[in-house]
């Protein structure tokens, strides 16, 4: 694993930034929340590297993945909201949603068990490898036209993810973490951050439809709704063989473009 911090204009970025602007809005939905969810990931990892005993050579490897899991989430965090400011730019609302998504993670910090703490940050994990196969490998349809600098973003973010999808899976495993806790955060976790992109969702398409006749806004919906299910056909059966109690995310398929893909942005760094 490597830190790389790539720089993105997005300051000329308009919300519908892709062709299909439905599609836009659902990952701008989603990216929305990143930013908290991140921060809460790094928060539960720090302390897991904080339990895990430093003088034992077993674990000096997981501990030193795990700071490096961080810095890089950090700087996903930190970028993806500067994206985000696009979407108040643009005159949506959504400072609701943000505080919300605040309070909802330390909630969830303040009242869970460590467990399945760790079990709800490995169970997003698990989404990172088939993401990335789809961004990476099958999506160029939807990305033709798109803003560069957003694709940029999406593409060296799951690139990022691939590359450190084993490390919650590991820490959880190191805490003896059992097969159907980690099944049931799958889900709660699934369901949770699915949530959360539905109703900024829903928001960004209730503004979208001021001005449009139902015919308009109908299609509209029906638009998003293709789109996603076009992206979910690609990933869904990929990310449900988590399920298997043999799961392991280290062997997760390479996306083709992966390496392709590193190299340009760390060319871009140099």
């Amino acid at each position: 694993m490597r830190v790389r911090r790539p720089t993105f204009d997005f300051s000329n970025t308009p919300a519908r930034w892709a062709t299909e602007g439905e599609f836009a809005q659902q990952m701008n939905a989603s990216s929305l929340w990143i930013p908290y969810l991140e921060r809460f990931l790094n928060r539960v990892m720090a302390q897991a590297a904080s339990r895990l005993d430093a003088n034992d050579p077993n674990t000096a490897k997981l501990k030193a993945d795990i700071r490096m899991f961080i810095r890089q989430e950090a700087n996903h965090y930190s970028l993806h909201g500067a994206f985000n400011e696009i979407l108040p730019r643009s005159g949506y609302n959504v400072k609701a949603f943000e505080e919300h998504f605040e309070k909802e993670f330390a909630r969830l910090y303040e009242t869970k068990s460590f467990k399945f703490l760790l079990a709800y940050c490995e169970g997003f994990e698990t989404l990172g490898p088939p993401m990335a196969l789809v961004w990476l490998d099958e999506i160029e349809e939807l990305l033709a036209g798109a803003d560069s600098e957003v694709v940029r973003l999406w593409k060296w973010h799951l690139m990022e993810e691939y590359e450190h999808r084993a490390v919650c899976h590991d820490a959880f495993k190191a805490f003896r973490g059992g097969y159907f806790l980690r099944v049931y955060a799958f889900f709660y976790q699934l369901r949770h951050l699915g949530g959360f992109s539905r109703m900024v969702r829903d928001h960004l398409f209730e503004v979208d439809s001021a001005g449009k006749t139902p015919s308009e806004i109908k299609e509209m919906k029906l638009r998003g709704k293709r789109v996603m299910r076009k992206v979910m056909k690609l990933a869904l059966p990929r990310i449900l063989k988590a399920l298997s109690p043999f799961h392991d995310p280290a062997k997760a398929p390479e996306p083709k473009a992966y390496r392709r893909y590193m190299a340009s942005i760390e060319a871009s760094l140099a």
